[in-house]
């Protein structure tokens, strides 16, 4: 049965009495909805025979510090005991198998849970807002977090992920600010977008093997991040994904990532060295933007640049891996005010294009004074009379030792294979 009415009565009588402890009988089967909400109860005992506690049935008791949940509770309703703000401890009986959304939301002192095996699930926003949560068992048998589960759980240092987790929603550890290590069990093959974004302490993860994207934010903000392995499997890094983790140094795209997003690295002022393997691979825009320490890029194919927005200013050392299939290269009007916006803070306000022919043999290079082209017509018109001529690069301050170049519109001299028999530089006319 159901909390009759007069039992109801009763213990509410009794709390506003002044009795700050309240028992359940074993008669009762279930709590329903909004029982004891905003009721000043400090400690809570439901004896065994309980089945179920109803949607906010203890919601907003300020002072309530204690209650215990026999394993006979089956299932426990949204938002039961969301704003308790003085429950310090919770022990989720074996038998409930969906900790259900807002169930402690706002706990703001709840400092440990335990899980009993048996649980499968941690709903939408359950623990958001615990800020003191500093322990959290989680079974085995717990196959999804969701959105918002532990979100601003600002004094959780660690979390051990059971092996059988298969998801992690978005937005799941966002800004847990003493979270520093995390290990991602290889069943979970979804990352929610801003799953941990600004978990500023987080120093090193190990993603799943089996991931195929990383979603929008997911690290972002990371800003202790200085080590992390991109399994081989994953197609997409989305927007922002590892935009400002301040201290990663370096890292390899495998040959499985097929796309990185806009700015998906934007601001890692500390990464020098950056590897895309995978020839076909794609990126969006300003994907290094404001990358300071950036020195080397190596990729396998010109194609890997939509426009210039992947390049900053300050990069050193561009190499393309030889051997790799060339393809048609056409400009765009969106190239060009792409070349523009660069162009404004660019020193030596000069575009180098390099070119090579059908069997792969360098032949020619370009320089262009950019602020002297404003259309898409301006560069075309260089190109008119080349014939079977691929681009393989598009570089702001090209730095090479081998290419010594003039400032002007049609002409370029290079060291060595076009000096002449007496030593002087041949220049090739365009």
């Amino acid at each position: 049965m159901k909390l009759d009415n007069k039992l109801l009565t009763t213990l509410r009588q009794e709390i506003r009495a002044g009795k700050d402890e309240i028992i359940i009988p074993k008669s009762v089967k279930e709590i329903p909805a909004r029982t004891f909400s905003r009721s000043n109860v400090k400690k809570v005992i439901i004896e065994d025979g309980v089945t179920k506690i109803g949607e906010d049935a203890f919601s907003f008791c300020g002072n309530l510090e204690t209650v215990i949940i026999p394993d006979s509770v089956s299932e426990i309703e949204k938002g039961a005991f969301m704003w308790c703000t003085r429950l310090k401890k919770i022990i989720i009986p074996k038998n409930v198998n969906l900790i259900s959304d807002y169930m402690f939301h706002q706990c703001h002192s709840l400092e440990e849970v335990i899980i009993k095996p048996g649980v499968g699930e941690i709903g939408q926003y359950a623990f958001m807002y615990c800020q003191d949560l500093k322990k959290i068992i989680i079974p085995e048998t717990i196959t999804k977090i969701g959105m918002c589960a532990f979100y601003e759980c600002l004094s959780l240092p660690e979390i051990i992920l059971p092996k059988n987790l298969t998801e992690i929603g978005d937005s799941t550890f966002y800004h847990c600010l003493s979270l520093s290590d995390i290990a991602i069990p290889d069943g979970v093959n979804k990352i929610g977008q801003y799953a941990f974004y600004e978990c500023t302490k987080l120093k090193k993860i190990y993603m799943p093997k089996y991931l195929s994207n990383i979603s929008i934010c997911t690290f972002s903000r990371c800003e202790n991040l200085s080590n992390i392995t991109i399994p081989n499997g994953v197609i997409e890094i989305g927007k922002f994904a590892f935009n400002e983790c301040c201290r990663l140094h370096n890292i390899t795209i495998p040959d499985s990532v097929e796309y990185i997003d806009d700015r998906a690295f934007a601001n890692c002022v500390s990464l020098k060295n950056i590897t895309i393997p995978n020839k076909e691979a794609k990126t969006g825009k300003n994907v290094f933007e404001s990358c300071w320490s950036l020195e080397n890029i190596i990729v396998h194919s010109y194609k890997t640049f939509s426009t210039l927005d992947f390049f900053d200013k300050n990069i050193a050392v561009f190499d393309i891996v030889k051997n790799y299939y060339l393809g048609k290269f056409k400009f765009s009007n969106e190239d060009i005010n792409m070349f523009k916006e660069y162009i404004k803070e660019s020193k030596e306000k000069k575009l180098l294009l390099h070119y090579t022919n059908g069997d792969k043999k360098l032949v020619e290079f370009m320089i262009y004074e950019m602020e002297t082209i404003l259309t898409l017509e301006d560069i075309n018109k260089y190109l008119r009379n080349v014939n079977d001529i691929e681009i393989i690069a598009l570089l702001l301050n090209y730095r090479n030792e081998n290419f010594k170049y003039k400032n002007s519109l049609d002409e370029l001299s290079l060291d060595d294979e076009n000096d002449d028999e007496k030593g002087n530089q041949k220049k090739l006319i365009l």
